[in-house]
């Protein structure tokens, strides 16, 4: 049987649940637009640094590697911005022992059509994962996520991976940017860990949906942008707070 590793490079991407509002990777104003305004309400260098992921993406192989994994000289390899994605991939793999290593299990079942957030449920459904196991990132448990039980799903931090599995080869990768999930500055970054893979192999490589990199404001840009927006907000409590000050009392009786 064939093994697939899946990686959502939001394994990397610490984010804060109680600013996660509302993404909808189905729209592209939530890959694009809005994020220029999440840059001015969050410092998403900081927020978003790999300072705290278990390592950095473009260290995934070797990492792998020196846990015993093995990877297939051709190996096949996907690429995508939506993990949804992944559900054709494996398809066209085969039956398969699945690792996902994302911030999300992507195990929920309400949703008929697919999505990223049912993609693998689907595959378990489908019997085309026979074993499927998530890798979480440390970051998760800073916010106390990632520790339910999941039927059909074994799950683990990265450091609590088994180390040294040399019977388990991965004949084909897949990844998945998220970008409703991930900003736009870690573009690059994602590009340099799918590019580590290539090197490995010489087997065939296939992209899915519209992807493209997106324009991102610098760190000093964003810098300037997150310290403009504080500036129109403290200006607006002022102004609200003159206002209320500025308001006539009125009478008992009067309306």
């Amino acid at each position: 049987m064939k093994n697939i590793l899946s990686v959502d490079y939001d394994f990397f991407v610490r984010e804060d649940p109680m600013w996660d509002y509302g993404h909808d990777e189905n729209s592209n104003i939530f890959k694009t637009i809005a994020w220029f305004a999440r840059y001015g309400t969050q410092d998403l260098y900081e927020e978003c640094d790999f300072k705290y992921a278990d390592f950095y993406p473009i260290e995934l192989i070797e990492r792998l590697k020196e846990k015993g994994f093995l990877f297939s000289e051709d190996i096949k390899i996907g690429i995508a911005d939506s993990h949804k994605d992944a559900y054709d991939f494996v398809k066209e793999q085969g039956r398969c022992d699945l690792y996902n290593f994302d911030a999300h299990h992507d195990m929920y079942k309400g949703n008929k059509v697919l999505d990223c957030g049912n993609w693998l449920a689907k595959l378990i459904k489908a019997r085309l994962v026979a074993k499927a196991i998530w890798v979480k990132p440390r970051w998760l448990k800073e916010f106390g996520l990632g520790i339910d039980h999941i039927d059909k799903l074994k799950q683990c931090f990265w450091e609590d991976l088994p180390t040294q599995n040399p019977n388990i080869k991965f004949d084909a990768v897949f990844f998945c940017r998220s970008g409703a999930w991930v900003p736009p500055h870690h573009d690059a970054d994602f590009l340099r860990m799918a590019s580590c893979a290539l090197r490995y192999t010489s087997g065939r490589t296939h992209g899915y949906g519209d992807f493209a990199l997106r324009k991102c404001f610098t760190r000093e840009e964003a810098k300037k942008q997150f310290d403009k927006t504080q500036e129109m907000v403290k200006k607006f409590r002022m102004d609200m707070k003159r206002d209320k000050k500025d308001e006539i009392p009125r009478c008992k009786g009067n309306k």
